[in-house]
């Protein structure tokens, strides 16, 4: 198995189709958003209203995935440190000025930080058709599970 080094970065990537998040906010509405989404993050897009509310939902999602693919970007080919991440542990939340970073919470925060890990960059962006978002991770110190 691959120790990961400390002061390595790993950046992940992630695209949705916003039409997509759009048709399952329609087809599984609260279903869906408590399944993925935090309170604090459904209260956020709800107030959006059609594309926008989607947009919301969709740059979100990709966040999470972003962060699943650069802290994944550590193990491999060896076993990630947590098996069926649950996207609900991972919030998108923004500062006064809008600017977006990561809490992670539950198991998921507590393995990130046990194994001295840290988000250290969180972009989000998206347009009519797309979202996307690019999370940058750290090994800040070595630790262990």
């Amino acid at each position: 198995m691959m120790i990961p080094q400390t002061g390595s970065f790993k950046i992940g990537f992630d695209t949705v189709l916003i039409s997509r998040i759009d048709q399952s906010l329609s087809r599984w509405g609260t279903a869906f958003t408590n399944r993925l989404f935090t309170e604090r993050e459904q209260a956020y897009c709800d107030t959006g209203v059609g594309p926008v509310r989607a947009s919301r939902y969709a740059v979100r999602f990709a966040a999470k995935e972003a962060f699943v693919k650069a802290w994944d970007l550590f193990y491999w080919n060896a076993p990630p440190p947590l098996q069926g991440i649950c996207f609900s542990a991972i919030e998108v939340v923004s500062d006064r000025w809008g600017r977006p970073k990561l809490e992670l919470l539950g198991s998921v925060g507590e393995t990130f930080e046990t194994l001295g890990f840290s988000v250290e960059s969180v972009s989000l962006s998206h347009d009519n058709t797309n979202a996307c978002a690019v999370v940058g991770v750290a090994l800040k110190k070595q630790g262990q599970i």
